[in-house]
């Protein structure tokens, strides 16, 4: 003991030696101990290592273990030094007399103080500080530490073993010890392994073949025992002996026996140093045969079970350089490629090495040969064989219940739902006789996602409590791991850490897939789609997240991309009903960036997708994203640019649709609008057709033909030759109707709605105390009211006015108003439109931007439970907005310099709005220049920048409208071809640019404005 308190300054252990003096005077001192906090460097613990504390316990209650040791304050310095150690100990005392009142201090050392020094230095203290000062040295601390009931303390802190503390057994040991033991780990509780490591320790240096030879049988023991961790930190050190002792090729084999048995089951970097000292002694070490292969392959496993994007290159040639040798160990290794192929779905690799995998089968045995079976009948959809061997009990049964479980889920991907389930439940059935209680609770919640996607749903949530129950009644899982991955992989990815959430990630997944724990599997495919979508991986992620029908998930990707096409087309084919809907979905918000080579065969696909949809042979449960109404918004992007015989098709579906009972709403809706605008513009012949259908839904009820006049209201302006006769007849009794032709700048053949919007306008407001009525569609009755004469539009207009300076009327009401004006703003007399401007420039200004009541909805805390938000009110924007359609050409510089004022604090909506004012300011005044709004992060602002560009021909920049015309958002190349074929001169080299765009709206646009400057110039000629 003595020996090993001197070694503790050659470990920096004082802290050690702290717990040692604390313990050890807690034993035979005082058990009032408190241990002191503060720097050290700086004196924050005033040189005290612990000290007692008064306690008042025992003088109330007899035979407590807490005694007040007479009121004494009693202080403990513990120190490591040999060097001038009086020095040392003097130098404390006096640190520790600088704080509170001290009446015995305790001087602890781990080397020797002779006898004589130890007086003096007691005397000095009585004369310096009236102190009693006790010195314990190194020989004084181990003899009390031998005594039986103090053994303990140099068993834990010294790593004494327990053969030379107490000679005996565990099993005759004490409960305490044998408490500390088990607490110390596994190697002190089996009896046996501390005597063989401790030989093996003291073998390192000098026998290491010997010492390795122990380490391997420690590591034996211990896995055999259950503890596969410390079995792995005994394994290595044999490795590390085998490299002393020269036997290269032994210490590789054994790290890559290391690497095949954690790489796959284990946690994300249990095998990590492992795999860095095999692979020094492959660049190193002259390895031999089968050594070397060996070494390459497992370091290819474990390369390939980190690699991020799933690339299984290196694993598969190990596969095949193992093959060739016809190694034992080919079984592990076609089993780690096969498994991760399938997970990452790449099952080419496996069909190009089905002779290696079928050796691979052939040489393993137990599970190892079923997984490998299973894998081959994933590829090859060659069930039949290894199923009827499990539905007759010719394998174990919890094999059986593993094959079962895998063709349940191979039955539900190709859309077998009914026989999935079946298949299901007889894994479950027999996995319960195996015992695999984890495992059959993870298939029965696949049987409840099995239902939540196919139905029917009155039956999918019965399977949760007995999943739960299976939980609960015991049992374990087939392929057990240690470390949850899915948690792991949450927690790397909140810390942003996101090579490790990934690694873990791609972990949980393959253990979901090869365990056929379909819940599990999805949950681990939107945990990496969310890792990949952080970091980039944006077609990665979209693939992941149409593999687990998120259709949400891929629409705030999708919403977020500029013109990068993420292409989902071969899930639009997926039996999976969920995983179609993804894929629709998807295609659809990209309709703009289809090639248009892929157009007719994706509408295809989407055509068929609907029309089974409309006769009810699609089966999906009513929880799930529809595949059906996801392939019409599919159709509805794309009709446009597909054949004649599409569009008519689709029309034939869409045709029934059309009617319906007033008030009735179909989820179709805005698709269906939105295809007939595409149709209109898309097919002059089926044009008609298509008109024919929105003038039905414009004669409906207000719902239905208001949101045809919001999605389809430009198509219908610019079709005026279709509906003008038909709309004049519905605008007698259609307010729709009548604001349609007032677009189309066509006289209202009766002005009865007209006349019915402007009493509505004119209706004086009032609310009941302590309520609140937001005002709506304001701005689409003041569009009627501009048909009516003037002084029914000067009227109108001072109401408007009135609501929008009146301060105690909510915001939202005032800029509806404000909107309304604006509407109104084109029809009214210069001296109105003065005044309207003076009042917009206020506005626009912020001078009217108080209000002293916002309604109810005021901001919350994030975690109320209930919370409405009708987001942000910007009275500025819609002052300027009504200011530049109101402002003359001299006035024009004002508003566009509080705009450009507004755009530099202001966030993007507010930004985007006056983007949009400003473009209506007239284009030749003098106006901020174009190349000063270019490099605005905004694209609205560039936008503004592109507009402004194409409207003045005589202050274009070359290089200027090229970066436009390059711009990385999609609104600024529209609103440049868009603007250009209005522009008197539209440059038509950088429109010939611009017809090659990436999306297909671009280049629709400039075809059209090339087309109108070719018919121009032919006109001139």
């Amino acid at each position: 003991m003595h020996e090993a308190l001197l070694r503790l300054s050659g470990r920096n252990g004082h802290h050690t030696f702290e717990d040692i003096c604390r313990e050890f005077a807690r034993a035979r001192i005082t058990r009032n101990l408190v241990p002191a906090t503060g720097p050290v460097s700086s004196g924050g613990d005033q040189g005290r290592d612990f000290e007692s504390f008064r306690s008042f316990i025992r003088d109330r209650l007899p035979g407590a273990q807490i005694s007040n040791d007479s009121g004494k304050m009693i202080v403990f310095a513990c120190t490591l030094q040999r060097k001038d150690l009086p020095g040392k100990i003097k130098s404390d005392v006096a640190t520790v007399m600088t704080g509170r009142q001290v009446d015995s201090v305790y001087a602890f050392t781990a080397h020797d103080v002779n006898t004589a020094t130890r007086h003096d230095l007691q005397a000095w203290a009585q004369r310096e500080y009236d102190l009693d000062l006790e010195i314990l040295d190194g020989y004084a601390i181990a003899e009390r530490l031998s005594d039986p009931d103090l053994r303990w303390i140099a068993h834990r802190y010294l790593g004494l073993s327990r053969a030379l503390l107490f000679g005996q057994f565990p099993d005759t040991i004490d409960s305490t010890i044998r408490a500390d033991a088990l607490a110390r780990g596994p190697v002190e509780a089996i009896p046996g392994l501390a005597e063989k490591l401790y030989q093996a320790t003291a073998d390192e240096a000098d026998k290491p073949l010997h010492a390795a030879e122990l380490f391997h049988e420690i590591a034996m023991s211990l896995r055999e025992a259950g503890y596969r961790g410390h079995a792995l930190l005994m394994l290595t050190r044999a490795g590390a002996a085998l490299e002393a002792s020269g036997d290269c090729d032994s210490a590789a084999i054994l790290y890559a026996d290391i690497i095949e048995q954690y790489a796959h089951t284990e946690g994300p970097d249990e095998d990590t140093g492992v795999y860095h000292r095999l692979s020094q002694l492959a660049h190193t070490a002259r390895l031999g045969s089968p050594a070397k292969e060996r070494a390459a392959a497992a370091l290819a496993v474990h390369s390939a079970a980190w690699h991020a994007l799933d690339n299984l290159t290196a694993l598969a040639a190990a596969v095949d350089a193992l093959a060739e040798l016809k190694d034992d160990h080919l079984s592990k290794y076609a089993l780690a490629l096969g498994e991760a192929a399938i997970a990452s779905e790449q099952p080419d690799l496996i069909l190009t090495r089905l002779p290696a995998f079928s050796a691979a089968a052939d040489r393993a045995t137990g599970l190892l040969r079923t997984r490998i079976n299973l894998v081959i009948a994933e590829v090859t959809e060659s069930w039949q064989d290894i199923v009827v061997s499990a539905q007759r009990r010719r394998l174990p049964p919890p094999e059986a219940a593993l094959i079962l479980a895998r063709y349940a889920r191979h039955l539900m991907l190709t859309g077998a739902a009914d026989a999935a389930v079946q298949m299901w439940w007889d894994a479950i059935n027999a996995g319960t006789l195996a015992g695999l209680g984890d495992d059959t609770a993870e298939w029965l919640y696949a049987v409840r996602t099995c239902m939540s996607i196919y139905g029917p749903d009155e039956e999918w949530t019965e399977t949760h409590p007995l999943a739960q129950a299976m939980r609960a009644s015991g049992g374990t899982a087939l392929l057990a791991q240690r470390r949850n991955h899915i948690e792991d992989a949450a927690t790397a990815l909140r810390r942003q850490k996101y090579a490790r959430a990934a690694h873990a990630a791609r972990r949980a997944l393959r253990s979901a897939v090869t365990s056929a724990h379909f819940a599990s599997e999805q949950f681990a495919l939107d945990l990496l789609a969310e890792i990949y979508a952080e970091t980039g991986e944006h077609a990665r992620a979209a693939s992941l997240y149409a593999r687990s029908g998120q259709t949400e998930a891929i629409k705030k990707l999708a919403g977020g991309m500029e013109d990068d096409y993420l292409d989902l087309t071969p899930y639009l084919t997926s039996l999976v009903p969920d995983q179609r809907a993804a894929g629709f979905t998807g295609m659809a918000l990209q309709g703009d960036l289809v090639p248009d080579e892929q157009v007719t065969s994706l509408l295809a696909i989407a055509l068929d997708e609907w029309e089974r949809y409309c006769s009810g042979r699609i089966r999906q449960s009513q929880m799930g994203p529809s595949a059906g109404m996801a392939a019409l918004k599919l159709l509805a992007s794309l009709i446009e640019r597909g054949t004649a015989a599409q569009a008519s098709r689709l029309l034939d579906t869409l045709d029934p649709l059309v009617e319906r009972k007033s008030g009735t709403y179909r989820f179709c809706d805005e698709a269906h609008v939105k295809a007939l605008a595409g149709i209109l513009y898309g097919d002059e012949d089926l044009a008609k057709r298509a008109a024919g259908q929105l003038v039905h839904m414009i004669g409906l009820d207000a719902s239905i033909s208001q949101q045809v006049a919001t999605l389809a209201g430009v198509a219908i302006t610019e079709h005026a030759d279709l509906f003008a006769a038909e709309l004049q007849t519905l605008a007698r009794d259609s307010a729709t109707a009548a604001r349609l032709l007032v677009r189309m700048d066509i006289e209202l053949p009766d002005i009865t709605v007209a006349l019915q919007a402007r009493d509505s306008l004119l209706t004086p407001y009032a609310t009941l105390p302590g309520c609140i009525a937001y005002a709506s569609g304001l701005g689409l009755q003041a569009c009627l009211v501009t048909a009516l004469p003037e002084k029914d539009r000067e009227e109108v207009t001072a109401a408007l006015v009135r609501r929008a300076q009146d301060r105690q009327e909510v915001a939202r009401n005032r800029r509806e108003a404000m909107v309304a004006l604006a509407a109104l703003a084109g029809s009214l007399s210069s001296p109105t439109r003065d005044r309207l401007f003076e009042m917009a420039i206020r506005f626009a200004k912020g001078e009217e931007n108080s209000t002293a009541y916002d309604g109810p909805f005021t901001p919350t805390h994030p975690l109320s439970l209930f919370r409405i938000d009708l987001g942000k009110t910007n009275l500025a924007a819609c002052g300027l907005q009504l200011a530049s359609i109101t402002c003359r050409i001299d006035q024009a510089p004002q508003v566009d310099a509080i705009g450009i004022s507004l755009m530099s604090s202001a966030d993007d909506p507010t930004v985007q709005a006056v983007a949009r004012a400003l473009c209506w300011l007239p284009a030749n005044s003098a106006l901020t220049s174009p190349a000063l709004l270019i490099g605005h992060p905004n694209p609205a602002v560039r936008a503004l920048a592109a507009y402004r560009w194409a409207k003045l021909p005589e202050q274009r920049d070359e290089q200027i409208g090229q970066r436009l015309a390059h711009d990385k958002a999609a609104i600024v190349r529209r609103t440049l071809a868009d603007t250009l074929g209005e522009a008197d001169a539209p440059a038509p080299e950088l429109l010939h640019s611009l017809v090659k765009d990436r999306r297909y709206s671009v280049r629709r646009l400039a075809r059209r404005a090339l087309a109108v400057h070719d018919h121009d110039a032919g006109n001139e000629r």
